[in-house]
């Protein structure tokens, strides 16, 4: 079995709301507010509004002095500060972008996404790994890096057909995490002109995982093998997938 290996950069967090089950909802709720002298005294970190908010430098926690990760909470946040953070990285690494948000959101303004891609292509020693719920966002982008790579979040049936109505040509890859219904992924590759080079299972949030049928797992991984797809599932999905269990790496995609 072989290990992912990412760096989450993250120019961008949060959301306008958690009805989108984003992957950090909860640990940026847990960790993020502004906590300066009245929070401490107080305890009140609600700060959530659904505004867009930019920051241009970081904000400190006025008690430890250090950076506060998520000041807004969920709130969307863009930090341009935080662009300069590849410069820094000497060695090749597999960045997931934005892990702790959505940049392809309607809530993100286009001229916030192509800083971000700009920001990535003026750094072509890594390899840069998007995620969205918004494929069809990615249209609006043709200016890509050769080194970004492209994928979609799918959770249930219908987000599926949503892709395959989009057309997008740029998709190389699907994340289902969590299932939270049967996905029936053979009908939707016997329709769509283009297949994913990868495909990643993962299990979310624990009352989640408990949704997930075992048989679920076992169509989706005999599916991919027919179509010759890699399939990586996370450790937790050892128990319930059994002899279907498979962590496969793409090597086009890894180095």
């Amino acid at each position: 079995m072989s290990e992912l290996r990412f760096k989450s950069w993250d120019p961008l967090t949060g959301g306008v709301n958690s009805a989108y089950l984003f992957r950090a909802a909860r640990l940026i709720r847990e960790v993020g507010g502004k906590r300066d002298l009245l929070y401490w005294m107080s305890l009140d970190g609600e700060c959530e509004t659904g505004e867009f908010h930019t920051l241009t430098e970081p904000l400190h926690d006025e008690v430890f002095g250090t950076e506060v990760a998520f000041p807004y909470k969920f709130d969307p946040t863009y930090c341009p500060y935080r662009l300069s953070e590849l410069q820094d990285m000497n060695t090749p690494e597999n960045i997931a972008v934005c892990h702790k948000g959505d940049l392809f959101a309607p809530w993100v303004p286009s001229s916030v996404i192509y800083e971000v891609l700009n920001a990535a292509a003026s750094a072509p020693l890594h390899q840069y790994f998007f995620l969205t719920r918004f494929p069809e966002r990615y249209l609006e982008f043709p200016m890509k890096s050769p080194n970004s790579i492209y994928g979609v979040w799918i959770d249930r049936q219908g987000q599926l057909q949503r892709l395959l109505q989009t057309e997008v040509p740029d998709v190389r890859y699907l994340v289902m995490e969590p299932m939270r219904s049967r996905i029936d992924l053979e009908q939707y590759l016997k329709a769509s002109p283009y297949k994913p080079e990868w495909m990643l299972l993962g299990t979310g949030r624990l009352r989640y995982r408990k949704l997930i049928q075992p048989e679920w797992l076992s169509e989706i991984a005999e599916t991919c093998r027919r179509h010759r797809i890699p399939l990586y599932m996370k450790k937790p999905l050892h128990a319930l997938a059994g002899n279907h269990f498979t962590q496969e790496i793409n090597p086009t995609l890894f180095w």
